[in-house]
């Protein structure tokens, strides 16, 4: 989170970043039920890894105090793949987020289709999207540019309630109701529970029992 703000703040778009032109020929975003889905087509063209080295596309949505970093595309050398999955394998980095897809040198493209979905928060509603690119070789990372890909989402809310109505959950719902119920049931006195634990609790009222069995227990062995 710490390298996300630190790049963000700073937006360092430098002139290499920007040398093969744009990184996104197209995207869309929009909600669907409780997720926000994203799609993107990256452009790969200049991403030419060598042996040891790794280019990382991380698509990133920035909000107003809140920033959520995206599964990455990686564009890997076969010596540096090797080294990452073992370094992970053999101390696990906190917070680790596994790529989107691990494309190496013979099978790399130039542009690669993109989707991905996650459970929407009110925050994105007008959040931005960006796209981060890094270079990793041997033992350093090397910050290439933050490209804005949209700068307000504006989406819609896929909790929406119209104006004047109010949802009420149906487990609220059936919940008075048995409540109603119960209160018609005759009970004792002494044992009529509190209004404020009537609404919040569903609970049985056990028969009176005019002369109490207790037993218990145990074998060891």
């Amino acid at each position: 989170m710490k390298k996300i703000i630190g790049c963000l703040v700073g937006v360092l778009l430098t002139a290499e970043a920007w040398a093969g032109g744009t990184l996104t020929f197209g995207s869309h975003v929009f909600t669907q039920g409780d997720s926000l889905h994203i799609e993107l087509l990256l452009n790969l063209s200049n991403a030419k890894a060598g042996n040891a080295e790794a280019y990382l596309f991380t698509p990133v949505l920035r909000g107003t105090g809140r920033l959520q970093e995206l599964p990455a595309v990686v564009v890997s050398g076969r010596r540096r793949a090797r080294a990452d999955h073992r370094r992970q394998a053999l101390q696990p980095s906190p917070g680790y987020l596994p790529p989107y897809r691990t494309l190496y040198a013979r099978n790399r493209k130039d542009s690669i289709i993109y989707k991905v979905s996650v459970a929407y928060s009110p925050w994105m509603e007008h959040a931005s999207l960006m796209l981060m690119r890094e270079r990793w070789d041997c033992c350093r990372m090397k910050m290439l540019g933050v490209e804005p890909v949209i700068t307000d989402l504006a989406l819609t809310s896929p909790f929406h309630v119209p104006q004047g109505q109010t949802v009420i959950p149906q487990a609220i719902i059936e919940r008075s109701e048995n409540t109603t119920n119960r209160q018609e049931t005759p009970s004792r006195p002494d044992c009529m529970p509190c209004a404020k634990c009537t609404a919040m609790v569903t609970y049985l009222i056990p028969d009176m029992e005019t002369q109490k069995h207790r037993s218990e227990s145990a074998t060891l062995y």
